[in-house]
């Protein structure tokens, strides 16, 4: 009697727990974006990034997919960064946004440069480029072929996985040396990958020195440290010279400076 009577209230618990997904109170019907930094290039864009999400209003608000959502605003919304889709209960949903900035700038060819943030996301393509401080850091990839096909809007710039891994090592660490990515565009004019050699980096500052790193696909974290210590102490002209940085076979990473004087 007892089994029977916890089989009856199961399938009643069943069946309710149905009826309430199912229940257009938990249905979305309400959407807005809650941008949780100051905006540049999104500004009155509430409208335009709820549209291009295409919500399927009206579906219970249990069964959405966050992933193909997000997908859909970030293709569409190149510049915007989903954090992530809260649910308010009974049938709202609020995107969590932030703005992506400008870190890098890669030449697709002669009237073609994709702009590109920390994650290599291409936010814009431009025909022309200036290198100033409000601009991103150049990346000469003249080293390998990387077609305009291959840099989709609001998509991770296709090129070998290597050099993605490579630049986005590079962005993590510089922003360590120095948060304030205004600063970094301002310091950092360009960057050059296999620099006369495999996996040799070259970084252009813009005071004049340069900066060359042997074997950045190595330690690349403990190398930058090393770079970016010694470029701010006294040791260096800043506005001439080479600073090379490399690992000795002990193990040791050390840093030397020619004034080229």
């Amino acid at each position: 009697m007892n089994r029977r009577l916890i089989i009856l209230l199961s399938l009643f618990a069943f069946i309710v727990f149905i009826i309430v997904l199912s229940s257009t109170v938990f249905s979305l019907n309400n959407a807005q974006v809650d941008f949780l930094s100051t905006t540049n290039y999104l500004d009155d864009s509430e409208q335009t990034i709820l549209d291009s999400a295409d919500f399927n209003y009206g579906e219970s608000i249990f069964f959405i997919d966050r992933e193909a959502y997000i997908n859909k605003i970030e293709v569409a919304n190149p510049y915007i960064k989903v954090v992530g889709l809260e649910i308010i209960f009974p049938s709202k949903l609020i995107i969590h946004a932030v703005e992506r900035n400008e870190m890098f700038v890669f030449k697709l060819s002669d009237n073609t440069y994709a702009i590109c943030d920390d994650e290599l996301k291409v936010l814009e393509l431009k025909p022309v480029f200036v290198n100033t401080n409000q601009n991103g850091i150049l990346i000469d990839n003249s080293s390998f072929i990387l077609p305009v096909a291959d840099a989709l809007l609001g998509t991770i710039i296709d090129m070998p996985k290597a050099y993605v891994n490579l630049i986005k090592d590079f962005a993590h660490n510089a922003m360590e040396w120095d948060y304030n990515l205004a600063n970094l565009r301002g310091n950092i004019k360009s960057i050059t990958l296999n620099y006369e050699e495999a996996n040799q980096l070259l970084v252009d500052m813009k005071q004049g020195i340069q900066i060359i790193i042997k074997e950045a696909n190595l330690n690349i974290a403990d190398k930058l440290q090393m770079a970016f210590s010694v470029y701010d102490s006294d040791v260096v002209d800043r506005t001439m010279g080479i600073l090379l940085v490399l690992e000795q076979l002990n193990g040791e990473i050390v840093a030397a400076y020619d004034d080229g004087v």
